[in-house]
C-alpha cells in the first residue's frame, strides 16, 4: 500500500470504473449466476373426515415437504382447484354432498382442472371398486394408510421425484 494511501481505501478499480468500463461480467466476483430453485409440489386433499385431513397433511408437509392444501366437501375442493391449480388432487370417494366419483368428473368436465391428476382414497378394498377407480382416476390408496408411508404411494403413483 503506498504510504499516502489510508488503510480503508483500496488500489482496486472503483465500481463504476468496472461499469464504465464494462468488465463487470470478467470479475468472478461481480458474476451473478442464475440457480433454478425448484417450488415444492401443491396437492389438494378432499376427504370429509378432519382426522384423514389432519393426518395426512401433516404426513405430506413433514416427510415429503409439499405444500399441503385442503378441502372438507366436494364443493370446497372443487373451489380450491379452480382457484389454486394443484399439481394434483388425493379425492376421498366416499362423502356426502358431491362424492368423489362426481367431483371427479366435474374437474374432468372443466377446462381449468381437467389436467390435474386425480388419486382415489378408499376404504372400499374390494378389487372390482378399485379396478373401476384406477380406470378414471391415476390410481387408488386404500383406507386405512400407513401416514409414513402414503408420500411414498402418492411419489410412485404421480411418479414425482
Amino acid at each position: 500500500m503506498p504510504p499516502s494511501a489510508k488503510p480503508w481505501q483500496d488500489n482496486h478499480t472503483s465500481s463504476q470504473q468496472l461499469i464504465k468500463d464494462d468488465n463487470v461480467s470478467d470479475d468472478p466476483v461481480l458474476e451473478v449466476r442464475a440457480v433454478e430453485i425448484e417450488k415444492p409440489q401443491r396437492l389438494l386433499i378432499v376427504d370429509d373426515e378432519a382426522a384423514i385431513r389432519i393426518i395426512l397433511k401433516a404426513s405430506l408437509e413433514l416427510t415429503a415437504k409439499w405444500v399441503v392444501l385442503a378441502a372438507a366437501s366436494g364443493e370446497e375442493g372443487m373451489s380450491i382447484a379452480q382457484a389454486e391449480q394443484p399439481d394434483a388432487i388425493l379425492l376421498d370417494v366416499m362423502m356426502p354432498g358431491i362424492d368423489g366419483i362426481t367431483l371427479f368428473h366435474q374437474l374432468k368436465a372443466q377446462a381449468a382442472t381437467q389436467h390435474i391428476p386425480v388419486v382415489f382414497l378408499t376404504a372400499q378394498a374390494r378389487e372390482v371398486e378399485r379396478k373401476q377407480l384406477e380406470a378414471l382416476g391415476v390410481g387408488v390408496i386404500l383406507k386405512p394408510f400407513e401416514p409414513e408411508q402414503i408420500a411414498n404411494q402418492i411419489r410412485e403413483l404421480l411418479d414425482w421425484q
